[in-house]
Order: C-alpha cells, then sequence, then structure tokens
C-alpha cells in the first residue's frame, strides 16, 4: 500500500483541520491514557523500592554497579570513548543509564549511590508490565482484566526486586514481553509490521542478554510451526511466505548479533569477549567451578533437584499452566498459545541446560523468565468478557496461580541456598551484616582519598572489575585509567 501526499490540499489549516488535530489528541489519550497512567504507578512504585534500597539498606547489587560505572566511563573516564562500555556483558543497560548519570553533577546519588541504575529498571520493568496490559488489551479484555492480571505480575516479589535493584533483568523481561506482544499480534494478524516490531524488541533483548539469542531460536520454530505445522491448512501461500516472515521477524536479531560480534572483534580482537575474556563468564565459571558444586551440586543429579526447586519457588503453578497452554493449542488448533511458551521457554531451556553442564553459577535470577512465561499465557488463555460465574472462575485461577508465587518468592529471598546472590544482595544487608557495613564504609574511604589528592585526568591506574565501587563513590571519574582504556597498556609500561 503506498500513500500519496498531496502538499496542495494542505496549504493552510482550517477551523476543521484543528479541530481535527484536538480530536486526534483526545484519542490518544483515551487510547493510552490507561496504559500511561499503569505506567507512571508501577514506576514510581518501583523507584520508592529502589530508594529503599540505596539509601537506607545501602544494598545496590555489584552487577548493578558495574553496569552503572560501564555507562559513566562512555562519558567521564579519563578517556571517553563509546567502546568503554566494554564487550563483556551486552552494552544497552548501561547506555540507557547514560542520560541519568549526565545529571550527577546536580544530584551526585544517581552515580555515586548507584540510583541511576534503580530508576531505569524501575523504568523498564514498569514497561514490561504494561505490555501484558497490552496483550490483555489486544484481545478485548475489560477494565478489570486488563489491569487485574499485570498488577498482580507487578506487585509479585522477585518482580519488586529486579525492577528495583538496577540489574539488567529487568530490560530483558521488558523487550521479551514486547516480542510476545507483537509476534501474538503477527500470528493473529499477519502483518509485516506485526513481525519487524518482534524483530526488533528480540534485537534489543540481545543488547541486554546474550540468552536473547534462545528466544530467537523459539521465535523462528514457531514461525516455521506456523507455516508448515498442519499439512492440511499449510498452504502453498504459507511456504512461500515462510522465508519472508523468517527474514522479518529474526533479521533485525541476526543484524544485531552479526553487528555486535564484529564490534567486539574489531575493537577487542575477539567477537566472543564473554567467553574468552578474563573477565568473561567462562572464565568465572573456572574460577569458583569448585564453590558453585559444593553449593549447587552442579555436576551431578542433584543439580536438577537444586533448579528445580528454583523454577517451584519463583512459580510453584507453572507447570500446570504450560500444560494448558499445549493443550489449548491443540484443542483449538491456534499457535497463540504457543507464543509465551517459543520466547520465555526457550530462554529458560537454554539457563537449565548451561546449568547443567556447568556453564553457568545457577543464580535464581536465571530462572526469573519463568515468571513472565505464566503472566504472559495466562493473559493469552483467560476468557475475555465471559460469563459471570466463568469469569469468577477464571479469576480465582488467576489469582491462585500468581498468588501462590508471591508467597514462595518471599520466603525463598531468605533462602541462603536457593537464592545465593539475593541473600547477599539483600537479606544481608537488610539485617545490618556488619562485614558489608565495613567493605563499603573502606570503598567510600579510599575513594575520599584519592579524591583529595592532587591527581590529574587519568593519573590513577586500575584494573577494571575490582575498583567499581571505588569509582562510582568518587566525585573525579576523569583520574582513574583502567583497563577498558585503549592507553592503559602503553601507561602501565611507562
Amino acid at each position: 500500500m503506498t500513500a500519496v501526499l498531496a502538499p496542495e490540499v494542505a496549504v493552510r489549516r482550517t477551523p476543521v483541520a484543528r479541530r481535527t488535530a484536538r480530536q486526534r489528541s483526545r484519542s490518544f489519550a483515551a487510547a493510552h491514557g490507561e496504559a500511561l497512567a499503569l505506567l507512571a504507578v508501577v514506576w514510581a512504585a518501583y523507584v520508592a523500592v529502589a530508594a529503599v534500597i540505596v539509601f537506607r539498606y545501602d544494598a545496590e547489587p555489584t552487577d548493578a554497579l558495574s553496569r552503572l560505572d560501564d555507562g559513566a566511563a562512555v562519558v567521564f573516564s579519563a578517556s571517553p570513548h563509546l567502546a568503554a562500555v566494554g564487550f563483556v556483558w551486552n552494552p544497552l543497560p548501561s547506555l540507557t543509564e547514560i542520560p541519568l548519570l549526565l545529571l550527577k553533577g546536580i544530584w551526585p546519588a544517581l552515580l555515586a549511590r548507584g540510583f541511576a541504575a534503580g530508576i531505569m529498571s524501575a523504568l523498564f520493568m514498569a514497561l514490561a508490565v504494561v505490555g501484558v496490559r497490552g496483550i490483555l488489551a489486544d484481545r478485548g479484555a475489560g477494565r478489570f482484566g486488563r489491569l487485574g492480571l499485570p498488577l498482580l505480575f507487578a506487585g509479585l516479589p522477585y518482580v519488586v526486586l529486579y525492577g528495583a535493584d538496577g540489574m539488567s533483568e529487568a530490560f530483558f523481561v521488558c523487550f521479551l514481553v514486547w516480542a510476545t506482544r507483537s509476534l501474538l499480534r503477527a500470528v493473529d494478524r499477519r502483518r509485516s509490521g506485526d513481525l519487524v516490531s518482534a524483530g526488533v524488541y528480540l534485537a534489543l533483548a540481545y543488547l541486554c542478554r546474550y540468552e536473547a539469542a534462545a528466544a530467537a531460536g523459539g521465535a523462528a520454530l514457531l514461525l516455521v510451526g506456523v507455516a508448515l505445522g498442519n499439512p492440511r491448512r499449510a498452504s502453498r501461500e504459507a511456504r512461500r511466505r515462510l522465508p519472508a516472515d523468517l527474514l522479518l521477524g529474526i533479521g533485525p536479531f541476526a543484524v544485531t548479533f552479526v553487528a555486535w560480534a564484529l564490534a567486539g572483534a574489531v575493537v577487542v580482537h575477539s567477537p566472543f569477549p564473554q567467553l574468552s575474556s578474563e573477565y568473561g563468564n567462562a572464565t568465572q565459571i573456572g574460577v569458583s567451578r569448585a564453590s558453585i558444586r559444593a553449593a549447587t551440586g552442579q555436576g551431578s543429579t542433584r543439580a536438577v533437584s537444586y533448579v528445580g526447586h528454583q523454577l517451584f519457588a519463583l512459580l510453584p503453578l507453572a507447570l500446570l499452566v504450560v500444560l494448558a497452554a499445549v493443550l489449548v493449542a491443540r484443542t483449538r488448533r491456534s499457535a497463540r498459545p504457543l507464543v509465551p511458551l517459543a520466547l520465555f521457554g526457550g530462554v529458560l531451556v537454554f539457563e537449565v541446560v548451561a546449568f547443567l553442564t556447568g556453564e553457568t553459577f545457577g543464580w535464581l535470577r536465571f530462572s526469573i523468565m519463568v515468571i513472565p512465561l505464566t503472566v504472559c499465557s495466562l493473559a493469552v488463555m483467560v476468557p475475555v468478557r465471559p460469563a459471570r460465574t466463568r469469569g469468577l472462575v477464571a479469576a480465582l485461577a488467576v489469582v491462585a496461580v500468581v498468588g501462590s508465587a508471591g508467597v514462595t518468592e518471599w520466603h525463598v529471598l531468605g533462602s541462603s541456598t536457593l537464592a545465593r546472590e539475593e541473600y547477599v544482595d539483600v537479606h544481608l544487608p537488610l539485617h545490618g551484616d556488619r562485614a558489608l557495613v565495613a567493605q563499603a564504609d573502606a570503598e567510600q574511604q579510599v575513594a575520599d582519598a584519592i579524591d583529595a589528592l592532587p591527581t590529574g585526568r587519568g593519573t590513577v591506574l586500575t584494573e577494571a572489575a575490582d575498583s567499581v565501587a571505588v569509582r562510582t563513590r568518587t566525585s573525579r571519574q576523569d583520574v582513574y585509567l583502567d583497563t577498558t582504556d585503549p592507553h592503559f597498556a602503553r601507561d602501565v609500561a611507562d
């Protein structure tokens, strides 16, 4: 379809045209006002939790500070450059935090206390909540349905924590929720624009976490299945359209994957530094393998039970919802219930296999996708505008599924066995752990001491990873020259 713009028709704005513009503005507010209000409320709630984590308990996770420091290095380091964002971890969370970091002169806590990370993770987790609402709105759900399930999702303890703690999980969940919505619309409406949107969201998810490759693989398998799954319905036209569908739906991800690998190869001489760098996952796993095995049973049958308990703790009824989605898809001969399973399930399968084969730490957050998988599956399957009795039963079932997760998640966050990372980052600071308080005080004292020295730009040499807490607390980032700087090796040799 082509659109022809005729300039001579719009030489001047008539009163009718002005009324039309006002009507469009009202229409936009009517169409998106509810979503914007939901976004504002949830974002504000998560930012409030982030403020408590940062200013009351000083419990911002090290990984969140590390990504914040990567963003700060781009604009405030001794040698500001885009490549300072690093190539071991995906860059998008760090890049989104830069606009807030530019305001650190007005509010130093944005960097010194890591609050900018919490603000941005809160925004993206709130956008994920709005994405769940969008799936229900696309199905024509009433206001109670459009808001009920998203608010239940937003209030889950684990979702609240990762919406407020500045980690990359919020970004990852957000883009996969929106990719799910776009792919659902593509399955329903067969519009190329929806496929492109799904591909763009998958590409953005990859710029947040490498596991997005598994979601892209799941999306590709789904598109193939939709076109060829039922021989009686798979027309020649569907087969002919399949390559174009894959190009539109997976192409943006593929381009992003290749571009990021090429950037790594050019700048740091490795297309996948996460695997080859001494700061990458493979090296960290190698150093910590003995402790991981002791804590999780990795490499033995106990590891299966360990990851199973983690999944159960985050959403105990997830398996029932997945089985229901498969049954509904088979009964209705529809691919819609399989879309969340393809994207989120692909990531979960990857995480479980990687843990069982000794390639990850087995952190609880690596299983977080079981939550949006279950919630989005419910959003696809629950009846919209049903009869009163049927609607009440459906509402009670949804509350039971999501509510049970709230109970188990709250419990598991206090477990030093299943939630090893969260226990250290949150549980110990909440209870005033003396060792952590002393470490934070020491880091601040080091930063203050270096600030007081008559140092110039790039005169303090430091290793990149282990000095993050010092560099974020300082008021003079430009005096530090770390291992990401192109002149670091030269200056060390001097």
